[in-house]
């Protein structure tokens, strides 16, 4: 199989950046987190947050609503019956901030960035510096291409390194 100059750069260009990559702080208003000897509850805009992940920062003796993946916050899931805790999940799941709700990797409790992560049941994705959930069908081709290539527990260098050679060796550089 030959690919085109153009199209041999975009393909090496796509699996450097899923195997190597670095995140922004957002303070947000209309959140008010309260807590008493029951725990955690919270609101957003005078509603009650129910059944949503959100990221706080423990700021003193007070908690702040934060952009998810700022350095030093923890991710809380609030109940049907509005109390909050933190995570300790390990799966795919919607944060809200500000009002919008967008798809995140949690492990362990804790966002993850820049990486390829997932499971057999929810499917393998890239997420962003931010962490947010890539679902593009060129980057869900990349993805599929990297692990199919090389082992979860090799290291980003590793992964590129075999990505490359795979490629070098298997697609023809054609020069025009």
């Amino acid at each position: 199989m030959r690919l085109s100059r153009k199209k041999m750069y975009m393909c090496c260009a796509l699996v450097f950046c899923l195997c190597m990559m670095v995140t922004g702080t957002v303070h947000a208003a209309g959140y008010e987190i309260v807590e008493d000897e029951t725990g955690l509850t919270g609101t957003y805009k005078g509603e009650p947050m129910q059944n949503l992940y959100v990221a706080m920062k423990e700021s003193g003796e007070s908690y702040k609503v934060v952009a998810p993946g700022t350095k030093g916050s923890e991710i809380y899931y609030f109940d049907a019956e509005g109390k909050g805790e933190v995570s300790t999940d390990s799966k795919f799941v919607k944060i809200s901030y500000n009002g919008k709700n967008k798809e995140y990797y949690l492990k362990d409790g804790s966002i993850q960035t820049n990486q390829i992560v997932g499971n057999k049941k929810q499917g393998y994705y890239y997420v962003d510096s931010t962490g947010i959930k890539v679902t593009d069908k060129t980057t869900k081709l990349a993805v599929k291409f990297v692990r199919a290539h090389t082992k979860s527990t090799d290291s980003r260098y590793s992964k590129l390194k075999k990505c490359y050679y795979y490629l070098s060796k298997n697609y023809r550089y054609t020069r025009y």
